[in-house]
């Protein structure tokens, strides 16, 4: 969320919730967005919406996200309006299936 706010006073807030059975943490920001289009995109590996050199960055962090979620028996899902920031929410379960 800090790499790809597009403003230095943006705003990032971490959240937790829980229900039986899931710790539910939810990333939100206030940065530009992700269009609705690219909102599957962005969790393919080595997908980015800027240069690599505009964010340092390869385009696996969300895709290791997700993988290790997946592995764990837990969810990601995304929610995002263009210009009006993103939230992340990731639902952990309390217990993991071995």
């Amino acid at each position: 969320a800090v790499k790809h706010h597009n403003r230095k006073d943006g705003r990032i807030d971490i959240l937790y919730n829980e229900d039986e059975k899931y710790h539910i943490i939810s990333i939100r920001d206030d940065g530009p967005g992700i269009p609705e289009k690219y909102q599957e995109y962005v969790f393919e590996k080595f997908k980015t919406l800027k240069s690599k050199e505009a964010t340092g960055g390869s385009g696996m962090g969300l895709s290791i996200v997700q993988k290790a979620i997946d592995v764990h028996g837990g969810e990601i899902h995304l929610k995002s309006h263009k210009d009006k920031g993103c939230t992340f929410i990731i639902k952990w379960p309390k217990k993991i299936a071995m």
